[in-house]
């Protein structure tokens, strides 16, 4: 009786130490500013690095600097451009005064234009690019342009105002939940899927700390496409059972010089817990068998197409 009382108040306790670091019940969206304000001085690091990330850029007002795409044989002209999406490290693609995509995307690598449906970037891509969305009212206010602390921390105006004694307790902390819900905070936005009523191609109304599938229908695609990670993970049980997801490899909040914002460089990153079986890259080709081309990384055989299908593995011909 007393093992089974000692159980249930640790079960308890641990059920409330994860419901204070969720997302807090009628917070609003306030948007970067006053979070960059009150964590300079403890996070620096953090709140220098951000504004270079992709998240931080990943809608922006169109400039000279900002847009990458050549117009000389472009599908509509510049001047139709109200909003751009993405910063341009690969493709770019670009809004109306409606909050319609423009019937173009640049591929930035090969320098042309890809022909693109003119979708309505309210229900098909706003929601992941900007923080605090609602697609019912439509407004757009700078304070949400891309994806901000509070996406992944949960609305802060009760944080903001708490007192110091209170501030854990009244905001979101991911590193407090378990692997697969750390992961799903990332699936809002790296997931190919729909809402539950199928209108929205991400998950509207998604409250932190809880199961994704509760308010999205992932698609578990199986052709390579953006922005799917999340979806490719659900896909590989030998990692997603092991705890082994987006942050245990990649740093969300800054530039780490890496690609990707990955932690480390590629090989380390996965030597990190494959060290006992692989002593080296080398030796572990040397062992399979294998004629790599030069320059080939753990990726290379075990991420085929940069898809994130680990228990899949394709081997590339030398």
């Amino acid at each position: 009786m007393k093992l089974t009382r000692v159980v249930a108040v640790t079960a308890t306790v641990a059920l409330l130490a994860v419901a204070a670091h969720s997302q807090v019940d009628g917070a609003t969206y306030t948007g970067n500013r006053l979070c960059l304000v009150c964590h300079r001085a403890n996070h620096a690091k953090i709140v220098t690095a951000y504004p270079k990330t992709a998240h931080a850029r990943a809608i922006l007002k169109p400039t000279d600097e900002v847009i990458k795409a050549d117009f000389t044989n472009a599908p509509f002209t510049k001047d139709k451009i109200t909003l751009v999406l993405a910063t341009g490290r690969h493709e770019q693609a670009y809004l109306d005064a409606d909050l319609k995509v423009l019937p173009g995307v640049w591929d930035v690598d090969a320098k042309k234009w890809l022909p693109h449906e003119p979708v309505d970037a309210v229900t098909e891509c706003l929601g992941c690019h900007t923080t605090g969305f609602n697609p019912e009212t439509r407004e757009l206010k700078d304070s949400m342009f891309g994806v901000g602390c509070e996406r992944c921390h949960g609305p802060a105006s009760k944080h903001n105002t708490a007192k110091k004694e209170d501030r854990k307790s009244t905001i979101a902390i991911p590193s407090s939940f378990t692997p697969a819900l750390q992961a799903a905070s990332c699936g809002q936005c790296h997931s190919l899927g729909r809402s539950k009523d199928g209108k929205l191609a991400y998950p509207h109304g998604y409250r932190l700390n809880t199961d994704l599938a509760e308010v999205f229908t992932d698609a578990r695609p199986t052709k390579p496409g953006r922005n799917q990670q999340y979806s490719e993970m659900l896909q590989s049980p030998k990692h997603w059972q092991a705890g082994v997801v987006c942050e245990k490899c990649h740093d969300p909040h800054g530039d780490t010089a890496q690609p990707y914002q990955l932690v480390l460089p590629i090989n380390e990153t996965c030597l990190q817990c494959h060290k006992t079986t692989v002593p080296s890259i080398e030796e572990h080709v040397k062992a399979k068998k294998h004629a790599l081309p030069a320059g080939a990384t753990c990726a290379t055989c075990h991420m085929p197409d940069g898809r994130h299908l680990f228990d899949k593995t394709i081997v590339p011909q030398g």
